[in-house]
């Protein structure tokens, strides 16, 4: 020890003892970023690895004394630690509690400090070393940490999917795989997503056979469904189609009150079937759009919290989609269009339905009246709506802090305008609405909610769609996941739309059988909007889905018969 010890003059010793506590946390932070729900995006994973392996490449220089070294170690750690800093900010809501891993992020910081001072001292002192030296030194590290990032940015992606994904959900999965009831593995997934309250529900062929809440909720507590909304503005405008009130393939100016035309191809009219399949030209998340749809409470809220500038729109919906649409409006720029043609390029747009919700209100008058007149009544919907005077779940907007990770209370808020999101329900509301699909537009209660042929016309795979994140298929409204097991989000082949929304995280999916068919939805009071948090959202969402998906086809077996199932009541 105390020849050790000698090898070291004064500060080296504490530079060298600091570089490796940080390096150690390093490792340490990789692993469970990589292996846990406290997942990490893609380029985190590339600057966490880059600056773990740079760390460790000055370990055997600072163990040989080497000069150049602690001016190459000054720099690799400030730029790390500050890189880092300013990333978890400009990334991440700033949220700080106590844990074990914060206790040691503090004294991780400490040691860079340490580190910072001691390496300094040990530079001053060191002046064998030329300058030619020192600068090749440090040219060499940085160099190399260029080439590290370069390696890890390219495979980062690989890292993500193949193996934190997968893994993540492996390791729940095999807990689950223990487990014996329902409840146990529902309980499980909400613990380890920290998910508030839910409602889950399984239909099989007409009937809702199954429901539960879990948490602070029961089962007629309502919740804002998000992107659900889409295949209701997608059925009233199909509606209006059987009723000759539109025409799919008509130019979307014969009713408006305005013309819209993609500006790079303003020869190439836009019709209702574009908007209906996200074909038209218009961007998937539109910054003026998304932030004129938010209610005041939730501007004055994400003002507060996280410090968004949102700018004073004082006009009606008509005015500000024209000044939005409009090359040189007041609200205009070109992100809102895509460089794809109309009906070539897919673009999932949530101001594309917006403006079909709009198109169907210049047909009938007035869009939340025609929906409860021609879809929530007829089918029994009376917990649903557009507004939330029901018993609804409180909002919870998920952080992914500097920190930690935590729930933040969102308050309860209306959508002004809807057809791309907006439609508050339960689940056994929102279960009719998935049988009259599930049963080509024909509900038990005798109401059809749309022929045969165009229900098929709905949910027929128009668009193939490379997309993990979402989907490989949209017809109108509606989507299909893979089915392939081998692919990501396969999901039992199923078909139908999913959601979120501030606060809200919201499923409804349908899988087709020759002999029985069979669905499955969830509605949780919980998202990541703001700061989007994927590898927590999709692990445990997406083992929710197949926990139910596994349940909803046991209970549709063939040798399953009425008297076995759980028909909910209230």
């Amino acid at each position: 020890m105390k020849k050790t010890l000698r090898h070291f003059r004064d500060y080296a010793f504490y530079a060298f003892a600091a570089l490796l506590a940080i390096g150690g946390w390093g490792l340490v932070a990789l692993w469970m970023h990589v292996v846990t729900l406290s997942g990490a995006a893609p380029q985190e994973i590339t600057f966490l690895s880059t600056a773990v392996v740079s760390v460790w490449i000055l370990v055997p220089v600072y163990w040989l004394r080497v000069q150049w070294g602690y001016s190459a170690g000054m720099i690799v750690v400030a730029s790390c630690f500050c890189g880092g800093l300013v990333a978890s900010l400009v990334h991440h809501y700033y949220h700080f509690s106590w844990s074990v891993y914060n206790f040691f992020v503090i004294i991780v910081c400490i040691c860079v400090l340490i580190h910072l001072y001691t390496s300094y001292k040990c530079y001053e002192k060191e002046t064998l070393c030329s300058r030619k030296k020192s600068v090749c030194g440090v040219g060499g590290i940085i160099l190399v940490m260029i080439l590290i990032a370069g390696v890890f940015s390219h495979y980062s992606d690989v890292i993500y999917w193949n193996y934190m994904y997968n893994y993540t959900l492996q390791d729940i999965d095999d807990d689950i795989e223990a487990m014996d009831t329902l409840d146990e593995k529902i309980l499980y997934i909400m613990e380890k997503g920290n998910v508030p309250s839910l409602v889950a529900g399984i239909v099989v062929d007409d009937e809702l056979v199954w429901v539960k809440a879990y948490g602070n909720a029961c089962i007629d507590t309502a919740y804002s469904i998000g992107s659900i909304t889409k295949p209701f503005t997608a059925t009233a405008v199909l509606q209006l189609y059987e009723r000759g009130l539109l025409d799919l393939d008509e130019d979307i100016n014969a009713y408006l009150p305005f013309p819209v035309r993609h500006p790079h191809y303003p020869d190439k009219p836009i019709t209702i079937r574009m908007l209906l399949q996200h074909q038209s030209g218009l961007a998937r998340n539109i910054e003026q759009h998304e932030r004129y749809m938010d209610s005041g409470t939730l501007k004055e809220w994400t003002s507060h919290n996280f410090g968004f500038e949102y700018p004073e729109y004082d006009l009606p919906l008509e005015a500000f989609l024209e000044e939005l649409l409009t090359p040189g409006g007041l609200y205009y720029s070109p992100d809102v269009w895509t460089t794809s043609e109309p009906g070539t390029g897919f673009s999932y747009s949530n101001l594309g339905y917006d403006l079909l919700g709009y198109i169907v209100e210049q047909v009938t008058g007035n869009l939340p009246q025609y929906l409860k007149e021609n879809i929530f009544d007829p089918l029994g919907m009376t917990n649903t709506g557009t507004d939330s005077r029901f018993d609804n779940a409180v909002p919870y907007e998920r952080v992914y802090g500097v920190f930690s990770k935590t729930n933040l209370k969102l308050p309860l808020y209306d959508r002004p305008y809807i057809g791309a999101g907006g439609i508050r329900t339960t689940v056994p509301d929102l279960a009719q609405f998935l049988i009259a699909h599930m049963n080509k537009g024909q509900h038990p209660n005798q109401y059809r909610l749309l022929n045969p042929e165009t229900t098929e016309l709905m949910h027929e795979q128009a668009i193939p769609v490379f997309n993990r994140f979402l989907m490989v298929g949209y017809g109108m409204g509606w989507e299909h996941k893979s089915t392939s097991p081998a692919q990501y989000f396969y999901l039992h082949g199923s078909q139908g739309h999913d959601g979120g929304t501030e606060g809200y995280t919201s499923q409804m999916w349908m899988v087709k059988r020759n002999d029985r068919s069979y669905g499955i939805i969830v509605l949780a009071n919980v998202y990541a909007y703001y700061k989007p948090d994927t590898l927590w959202m999709l692990s445990w969402n997406y083992m929710l889905q197949d926990v139910l998906f596994q349940e909803a086809s046991l209970m549709a077996a063939p040798n399953s018969s009425p008297d076995t199932l759980i028909v909910y009541t209230i």
